[in-house]
């Protein structure tokens, strides 16, 4: 997600290295064709050193330098805040919003480690994503369409040709994916199904393919396909909204998660109903049965009375 060095404690070890080893900032030029001026930037911490720079210098220097940039990563705040911003996209936690707010307020306070980041411009990112959040989430009265073009705003930082006609000619990182399915949200809120779709199916797509095993990025999947499913069941695309329920529901039971799962089941038995299968009636009431044993009564309440009012079910 992201990565950021302690580059001036870096750039430190590597300055002692090449002395220790007898070598002037000239000798390194002439040995490698490294110019001195960049050499001399990459000592006092000022940019970031290419893989094949460190590659060269660690011959030079007989010295693992790649590994001990790897020990100068300095990116557990980040990770932190990444990992709490999941499980306010997963769970609508927007109780934890506002402390998440403060505990950032208080790391860029720390301006003297805060200037070590290489990437501020994905930290920037990243603020401006938690403001949009909140405004997301605990504003009484959302402005989607104004959340949307503040969001298009937040991919541009590292996207600049971002737009969401082309939304199909770029790659997304790990962090960009969140942005892009908030996006959707947005979207999907503001009736926007066409676009709405399009821009889910990416995000689903990407999570897919992401190497991380984690819990956070499989709850991201199940909640993409659930949403997923709902636009495709406001569209009126009933066999897709089957198609993408089921690949839902697939992939929990191959992770043994019940996270999303009741929704997905109840978004499989209205489907099934549209489509005039007859089980549609025992998938529907395995979502409200499941809803309870999860703790999720107020739910399972809301589903069981919009199946008795649109979906001719009785309990």
């Amino acid at each position: 997600m992201f990565q950021s060095y302690d580059l001036q404690n870096f750039g430190n070890e590597l300055r002692k290295i090449r002395k220790n080893c007898g070598y002037t900032q000239k000798d390194i030029q002439r040995l490698t064709g490294l110019n001195t001026d960049t050499l001399r930037k990459i000592e006092n911490g000022h940019v970031i050193p290419k893989y094949e720079t460190m590659e060269v210098l660690s011959i030079i220097y007989r010295y693992d330098l790649l590994r001990l940039l790897i020990q100068h990563r300095n990116e557990s705040f980040m990770l932190d805040f990444s990992t709490k911003m999941d499980r306010i996209l997963l769970e609508n936690d927007t109780d934890s919003i506002e402390n998440m707010i403060d505990a950032f307020q208080k790391f860029k306070a720390q301006s003297d480690r805060y200037s070590k980041f290489v990437f501020n411009i994905h930290i920037n990112q990243y603020e401006q994503f938690i403001y949009i959040i909140d405004e997301y989430y605990n504003s009484p009265a959302p402005n989607f369409e104004a959340i949307k073009t503040n969001l298009i705003k937040v991919m541009r930082l590292t996207i600049p040709e971002f737009q969401i006609e082309l939304m199909e000619a770029f790659r997304y990182n790990f962090f960009e994916m969140r942005v892009l399915m908030l996006i959707a949200e947005t979207l999907r809120r503001t009736d926007q199904l066409v676009d709405a779709i399009r821009m889910f199916t990416i995000t689903l797509d990407g999570l897919m393919i992401t190497p991380v095993d984690e819990a956070n990025n499989h709850e991201l999947i199940l909640k993409t396909f659930f949403l997923l499913a709902y636009c495709h069941h406001t569209a009126d695309d009933d066999s897709n909204a089957f198609k993408t329920a089921n690949e839902g529901i697939a992939f929990a039971r191959r992770l043994h998660s019940a996270y999303c799962l009741p929704q997905l089941l109840f978004r499989k038995g209205v489907s099934e109903r549209f489509l005039g299968k007859e089980e549609y009636k025992d998938t529907i009431q395995m979502s409200i049965n499941l809803l309870h044993i999860m703790g999720h009564d107020e739910l399972a309440e809301t589903y069981k009375q919009v199946s008795v009012d649109h979906y001719d079910m009785k309990f």
